[in-house]
C-alpha cells in the first residue's frame, strides 16, 4: 500500500496559541486534540488525537453555565468537551470528545475518556415523537413519547404527519407543538383543529420552519399543548431537525 503515510494519533501543527501539556484544545473546525507538551504560541506543537486521557469533568455546579449540578458518568457514555469552561461533560456542549472508559461518581474531579480521531462537531439530528389522543387528550401540556433533543441544540425545521384526523366535542380544541420547558409552542403556535386541514389526515406531511427560535437548556422532549377542549380522536408523528450550537 504505497499511499500509506502513517498513523494519525499524533499531529504536529502551528496552533497560533500557547498550549499547556495535557490540555484539551480545539485544533480547528471543532476537532479536539490533547497537547503533548507545553509550547509557546509561536512554536509548532504536537497534539494527541487518540487514546485514553484523564480529564477534568463537571464535579459541581458552574455558575452562569448549563452545568447546574455535578455529573455521574457511566462506562461507554458519550462525553463532550466544553471548551469555554474546560471540562468534560455528558451534555452535548461543544465537540464530541469520545466515550467514558469507566464509570465516575458525580463528585469526581476527573474522568477517563477514550478519544478517537472522529471527535468531530455534532451533525444535525432528527428527533421524532408521537401525539396520540388515546394517550394525551386532556387540556394541558403533554410530553410526547419518542426521542429527546440533547442540550445545546436548536430546532431549525420540523415536519408533522397526521395519521388520524383530530377531533374534539365541538372541534374548538387547539394544538401547539414545541419543546419541553424551554418553549412549549416553539414549533407550531396554537391552531384550532377546525382551521382548514391543518390537523386532518390528508395524506400529505406538513413541513415548516419553527414558529420561534429556541435553544435547549438541557435534554428536552417534544411537547403538545392542548387547549379549549379535550381531544376525542387524532394521531400525528412530529419530527424536528436540530443543530448543535457549539456553545
Amino acid at each position: 500500500m504505497n499511499n500509506y503515510k502513517g498513523e494519525i494519533d499524533t499531529l504536529t501543527l502551528s496552533p497560533g496559541v500557547a498550549l499547556t501539556s495535557g490540555g484539551v484544545y480545539d485544533i480547528g473546525s471543532g476537532v479536539l486534540g490533547v497537547a503533548v507538551a507545553t509550547t509557546a504560541s509561536t512554536d509548532p506543537a504536537a497534539v494527541q488525537m487518540e487514546g485514553v486521557f484523564r480529564v477534568s469533568k463537571v464535579s459541581g455546579a458552574i455558575a452562569s453555565t448549563i452545568h447546574t449540578a455535578a455529573e455521574a458518568w457511566s462506562a461507554s457514555q458519550i462525553i463532550y468537551w466544553d471548551q469555554t469552561n474546560s471540562v468534560a461533560t455528558t451534555k452535548a456542549v461543544g465537540s464530541r470528545m469520545g466515550i467514558a472508559r469507566d464509570a465516575a461518581a458525580s463528585g469526581d474531579a476527573y474522568g477517563y475518556v477514550v478519544m478517537d480521531a472522529l471527535n468531530t462537531p455534532q451533525a444535525p439530528i432528527v428527533v421524532t415523537a408521537v401525539l396520540r389522543q388515546s394517550l394525551n387528550s386532556t387540556i394541558g401540556t403533554h410530553t410526547l413519547p419518542g426521542g429527546k433533543i440533547p442540550s445545546g441544540y436548536v430546532p431549525i425545521s420540523y415536519m408533522y404527519y397526521v395519521n388520524t384526523t383530530f377531533t374534539s366535542a365541538t372541534d374548538a380544541a387547539t394544538i401547539a407543538l414545541g419543546v419541553e420547558t424551554d418553549d412549549t409552542d416553539a414549533l407550531k403556535a396554537a391552531t384550532a383543529i377546525s382551521s382548514g386541514t391543518t390537523w386532518d389526515a390528508t395524506g400529505a406531511p406538513i413541513v415548516a420552519a419553527p414558529a420561534a427560535g429556541v435553544k435547549t437548556a438541557d435534554e428536552r422532549s417534544l411537547v403538545a399543548v392542548i387547549a379549549v377542549e379535550a381531544l376525542t380522536a387524532g394521531v400525528l408523528t412530529v419530527s424536528a431537525v436540530c443543530i448543535h450550537t457549539g456553545a
